[in-house]
């Protein structure tokens, strides 16, 4: 038996944090070490099984990568609209794009929160499942403590955190089949009429 769904993840962070790396790791199993900044977005589309036991879900997974800058702020909402879930990139040697880090075109300070609120404002009231994915961990450099990404999840209500490297791999495909797999079970689980808000 197989189902059929279409997932919109949209992948956000502040600029040189690896977002396109990690998508393009993911799709075509490849790495670059040349910068090239994302004008706009781009949209990378992946299809996937995901595996329940005898039960078989093709999805198919819409990438949706945003360009950190501010001067695209006016068009994140649109871009944002829509989304099935998200994934928050931060690098783990810049604790800035953690805590909040100065857009590169201007003084405006981008934060996880930031990202947190905008998600939620294009799509409220739907709630939008996050992952926060802490990239890089193959650098030697390792600014920002397990702790601290736990306490900004809590804070920011971000589902999960993983330690990825779009260089080597690591958890690159964990990472995406987990957040593909996150509405797909919702959409399956009816909520009580007693539990609804």
């Amino acid at each position: 038996m197989i189902e059929y769904y279409k997932i919109k993840t949209v992948v956000v962070g502040c600029n040189y944090v690896g977002k396109t790396s990690l998508i393009r790791r993911y799709v075509t199993h490849k790495f670059t070490g040349e910068y090239q900044a994302t004008i706009g977005m781009d949209i990378t589309v992946k299809e996937v099984d995901l595996n329940f036991g005898l039960i078989t879900h093709h999805v198919t997974i819409s990438l949706h990568d945003l360009a950190g800058q501010y001067r695209f702020e006016s068009l994140h909402k649109n871009f944002l609209k829509g989304a099935d879930a998200a994934i928050i990139v931060v690098a783990q040697d810049d604790p800035d794009s953690l805590y909040g880090k100065k857009d590169v075109h201007s003084e405006k300070v981008i934060s996880i929160k930031d990202w947190v609120d905008r998600i939620d404002e294009a799509n409220k009231p739907k709630f939008v499942p996050k992952i926060l994915v802490v990239n890089k961990s193959d650098l030697e450099t390792n600014l920002l403590k397990d702790d601290e990404i736990k306490d900004v999840c809590e804070k920011n209500k971000i589902l999960g955190a993983y330690r990825t490297s779009a260089k080597t791999g690591e958890n690159v495909n964990k990472v995406f089949q987990v957040v593909a797999g996150i509405p797909l079970v919702r959409e399956n689980i009816e909520v009580p009429p007693e539990n609804q808000a």
